[in-house]
């Protein structure tokens, strides 16, 4: 039961006229005051007035609602506030929510009737600013009736992590090198129309701002490159005050995803510090650290790990004039600290292989350290004094394409200035061929099955081609993972017996490939699935898009075989049935079962025939005359299972592989487990006169 209207009467602290009003002020000016933060009051409409469009103060020509009451409270920190009468009333409420102490100048923030999940009760969130006043209107929800009624408006406040919303509001962090721990958790985007974001200047969103004065003359460095769960943009504005501040510079990636502004800076001068989502046209918040260093007038920007320069792979010229020694060791031996005037840069590795770093065609006594990483937490790869005179060489072996090196020049005893840095790279990871290479046309792919297959290369006229064997109604995905900034690379399907080779038909979606994985971004991925009625034998090729490019690439390959044993590859020439002869497997691959069969089927009845054997792949047209196509190279072993075969009057027969006696041209061998071991049938035809013909190869790897 609720209690009579009298029982709230001395909570009021005001005068009513007329007749005795419940919880609320009737008017604006006479807003109850709730103090300060959160907070949850109840409130009785029951013979409150319509504050009325007359009454100007009452902001109703913002909210249009009837029967209110008034209240207000300050904020107690910067962040969000949600006003609710959620399913805490027993009538159809309005809520009003205004910024401001005075009911004559305040600013209406938004209105809410209906919210979602709230049935006829209200619910609104605004940005609020810690210390300053707002008014709240509750009431009917229509200004052309009145109704009455009960119910708590409930305030929560939601802060900002670390930071301010606004400019006028940055947090002082003090003087000189810093870090400061931000949270951008409920941030509002500081918009174009706030002159005081600088939005014009920076383009990001959901932004907080901080504010340091320089302890030195000479560059401070702001990042967030330690930590950071987003993708941040920072910018740093010279000037106390937000309406004349000048913008220094902006960043978004310059560590990955997070960021690094270095500027000049005035010792005693306030900077303003802004940080918050990359994106001005969307939203993103997280939490980071934002670190502050400086260095002195005269010292290079880049004489600490934590900034060091970016270079590149050739020649540079660098200059250590003005460096001090930092003593960073790369976390110990065989680096050490007795690096001398150092200066560090970094090294994003363009493409995979062996790199010379050296310091060549400088004129004095140099010592180089190589580390893993991009700042003061990478590691000691090698170091070097006295390679050639008094010149240093590091060697850094099986760098990966996008890996992050940090080089640290500097000085045996005191030299300093102008000098030569030089990095090379020594080596070309498709010099040395993968493991499925000679794999080069679609006659001459390897053939596979499901499986990761790691550390492959290709390079530009030198695609790479895998057969595989896909059952009708299934499904074939296929992914190349690689680094599209060392060279751009695609994926392509094709069904032979239509279309193969990017070489011959041409790239694109208009080549005719049964799908394709076609970008300009890091890896591929594409699916298919047959739906023909019959088992496909089909082409992956990994195609290198750009001239002049070699990079390395890992290919996974999932919902590949038939049911059987071994992968079909090569083409196939149909025979005097009409068809193309088939050799499939079947039992195991197994070494200690060994007991793999091969069958062969559709091919002429009665023929003679036999199967040889290979350990490697080639491709010969029309081989020995006859109109088969040769898919075995190097040594062929003739007679697996020990025999010439008849096809019978069936066209089929089966051939038994002895793991232990695999027929080679000095005598059987002993196959061993990792091997692929490839099969192939030859047999007579007659097709107008006397010839004869082969099926499709098969690889089987030992296991």
């Amino acid at each position: 039961m609720r209690p009579a209207p009298s029982t709230f009467l001395p909570v009021l602290a005001v005068a009513l006229s007329g007749s005795a009003l419940a919880q609320g002020a009737d008017e604006c000016v006479n807003a109850i005051d709730l103090g300060v933060g959160d907070t949850s009051f109840f409130f009785d409409t029951n013979n409150c007035s319509d504050t009325g469009v007359a009454a100007t103060n009452s902001g109703e020509s913002d909210c249009f609602l009837s029967a209110d009451v008034w209240v207000k409270y300050t904020a107690s920190a910067s962040g969000v506030a949600t006003f609710s009468t959620c399913n805490n009333a027993d009538y159809d409420t309005e809520i009003g929510v205004y910024e401001g102490s005075d009911c004559s100048t305040f600013v209406n923030l938004g209105c809410n009737d209906d919210f979602s999940g709230c049935g006829l009760t209200s619910e609104i969130t605004v940005p609020v600013t810690g210390g300053e006043t707002y008014h709240v209107q509750v009431g009917y929800f229509s200004s052309f009736t009145s109704v009455f009624g009960t119910g708590t408006i409930t305030i929560t406040e939601t802060p900002f992590g670390g930071g301010a919303d606004e400019c006028v509001n940055a947090i002082d962090i003090g003087v000189g090198p810093n870090t400061f721990d931000f949270d951008t958790s409920n941030c509002s985007d500081t918009g174009l129309p706030a002159t005081t974001s600088a939005e014009s200047a920076c383009l990001l969103s959901d932004d907080i701002w901080i504010k340091y004065e320089a302890g030195i003359t000479g560059m401070a460095t702001f990042d967030t490159c330690a930590d950071n769960s987003f993708d941040s943009e920072i910018g740093v504005y010279e000037g106390a005050d937000c309406s004349t501040f000048v913008n220094l510079d902006c960043n978004d990636d310059f560590c990955g995803l997070q960021s690094s502004v270095t500027v000049p800076v005035t010792a005693g001068e306030t900077y303003h510090i802004q940080v918050g989502f990359w994106n001005s046209a969307s939203s993103g918040s997280g939490t980071g650290t934002i670190t502050i260093t400086e260095m002195p007038s005269g010292v290079p920007s880049n004489n600490e790990c934590t900034t060091p320069a970016a270079i590149f792979a050739g020649m540079n010229m660098i200059d250590s004039t003005g460096a001090t020694s930092s003593g960073f060791d790369g976390g110990g031996s065989p680096c050490g600290t007795g690096i001398n005037q150092d200066v560090f840069f970094v090294f994003d590795v363009p493409s995979s292989g062996d790199w010379q770093f050296d310091t060549f065609g400088t004129s004095y006594d140099t010592i180089l350290a190589v580390h893993a990483g991009s700042d003061c937490s990478a590691t000691c790869l090698g170091s070097n004094d006295d390679a050639v005179g008094l010149q240093s060489q590091v060697d850094v072996m099986g760098l990966n394409t996008g890996d992050l090196v940090l080089i640290q020049f500097g000085a045996f005893s005191g030299g300093v200035g102008p000098a030569m840095l030089n990095i090379t790279q020594t080596s070309n990871p498709c010099d040395t061929p993968d493991g499925f290479e000679e794999n080069d046309d679609c006659a001459g792919a390897a053939p596979i099955a499901d499986g990761m297959f790691a550390g492959l290369n290709v390079e530009t006229d030198d695609n790479d081609y895998f057969a595989v064997t896909l059952a009708d109604g299934a499904t074939i995905d296929a992914s190349i993972f690689f680094v599209d900034a060392a060279g751009d690379l695609d994926l392509y399907l094709w069904d032979p017996m239509v279309a193969c080779d990017t070489n011959v038909v041409g790239t694109g979606f208009g080549s005719g490939a049964l799908a394709i994985g076609f970008s300009a971004s890091d890896d591929e991925t594409l699916s298919y699935t047959n739906m023909t009625g019959a088992t496909q034998f089909l082409i992956l090729e990994v195609d290198v898009f750009l001239t002049g490019v070699c990079n390395t690439y890992d290919l996974e390959v999932m919902g590949t075989g038939d049911g059987t044993i071994g992968t079909s590859f090569c083409a196939v020439e149909a025979n005097s049935t009409g068809v193309a002869a088939k050799l499939e497997g079947s039992g195991s691959a197994s070494l200690a079962n060994n007991d793999l069969v091969l069958t062969l089927s559709q091919a002429p009845a009665a023929s003679f025939s036999v199967v040889i054997a290979s350990l490697q792949r080639d491709f010969v047209p029309m081989s020995g005359g006859g109109m088969g196509n040769l898919c075995l190279g190097g040594d062929i072993g003739r007679g697996v299972g020990g025999q010439i075969y008849s096809t019978g009057g069936m066209g089929t027969f089966d051939a038994p592989v002895d793991w232990q006696a695999v027929p080679q041209p000095l005598g059987p061998v002993v196959a061993a487990i990792g091997e692929t071991w490839f099969f192939q049938a030859w047999f007579r035809d007659f097709v107008g006169a006397a010839t004869s013909n082969l099926s499709n190869g098969l690889g089987v790897t030992v296991e």
